[in-house]
């Protein structure tokens, strides 16, 4: 009664709601809750425990939650509903925000969880991994310089990450670090025993710059980091005077070394502004030289781009939210 009553009202809430009752071959759903939404996520809750006598939802395989009124700090409560949907395998959202208590959702068949720009959620991040035991993928774009950032993601993401460590094949973290000498290094990816891709900055790899206490410090040993099942590799974030030097002769030690089966490597370097810009030095461009030609005798892909550059985006290089911009309609 009180639904029929909203829908006569034309509360938009009770309409989408009733729309997803109406859709039984839907397969994707890309969705902005309206504001104090409480219709659409009983449908999902319904749906997922089967309550409908008719299919509801259960074709759904991906599904794109954004944080449409993001100040008020209830989504991850929305977005958790669509983790007990039978058929779900992929979702992506920027709506996670700590403090929430959100749903119990049991063992979730979703295989790839891709996090957008969301300036919290990281408590919750833990509990959405571990609630995905054939987790394969996941994908983490944070960029703190879009609004307030904690002093430090990588002590929460790192174990939330870190549950999936047998099944995850995919890992791609385009994030943002605090400054070099203060942000602690991801303590190891060899843990990942299944992992083919990998998408990193170099912070997270080891000490690739040379500067301060750190002018002397030795070449990173990526062989002792990454798993011998790695397949692809993507080094971001790369700045710096002597980084790319650096990069580029670990490089050339983790190709030479025997447990290693790479076949593709792009490296993303970091523009500076021209004013600043040095150019490379003997030594560098060497390095590089020396590297590409070792790749390209072990017939091992080797790319070095701007992550601005439009063929980084074609290659699908580049991490890409589903919402062109962010729903401002509160502010």
């Amino acid at each position: 009664m009180a639904w029929e009553r909203d829908l006569k009202k034309e509360n938009p809430d009770a309409w989408i709601a009733l729309l997803l009752t109406l859709l039984p071959n839907l397969r994707r759903l890309e969705i902005q809750f309206p504001d104090r939404s409480t219709y659409v996520p009983q449908v999902i809750l319904r749906a997922a425990a089967g309550q409908f006598r008719i299919a509801v939802l259960q074709r759904l395989e991906e599904v794109v939650v954004s944080a449409a009124f993001e100040p008020y700090g209830l989504v991850t409560s929305l977005v958790l509903p669509f983790f007990g949907l039978s058929a779900l395998r992929s979702v992506f959202t920027d709506a996670l925000f700590d403090g929430e208590s959100g749903v119990a959702i049991g063992s979730s068949p979703i295989k790839h969880l891709s996090i957008g720009a969301c300036r919290g959620g990281l408590e919750s991040l833990s509990e959405l991994i571990r609630n995905c035991p054939n987790l394969e993928s996941y994908q983490h774009g944070y960029f703190p310089f879009n609004g307030w950032a904690p002093p430090s993601i990588n002590p929460l993401i790192y174990p939330a990450v870190l549950q999936a460590k047998e099944t995850l094949k995919r890992l791609w973290l385009d994030i943002e670090l605090l400054p070099e000498m203060e942000e602690p290094i991801w303590p190891s990816f060899i843990e990942f025993k299944a992992l083919q891709f990998l998408h990193a900055p170099h912070g997270l790899l080891g000490k690739f710059y040379r500067s301060g206490i750190f002018a002397q410090a030795p070449v990173p040993d990526l062989a002792s980091t990454l798993p011998v099942s790695l397949k692809e590799l993507h080094i971001t974030k790369i700045h710096g005077a002597g980084a790319i030097n650096v990069v580029a002769e670990a490089l050339m030690n983790y190709i030479l070394s025997k447990t290693v089966h790479i076949t593709d490597i792009v490296v993303f370097t970091t523009p500076v502004p021209v004013e600043l810009a040095m150019p490379p030095s003997v030594s560098d461009t060497e390095l590089l030289i020396r590297l590409v030609d070792l790749c390209r005798r072990l017939r091992i892909g080797f790319a070095k781009c701007d992550p601005r550059d439009p063929h980084a985006s074609r290659k699908g290089w580049r991490f890409e939210e589903p919402f062109p911009a962010r729903d401002t309609r509160m502010r």
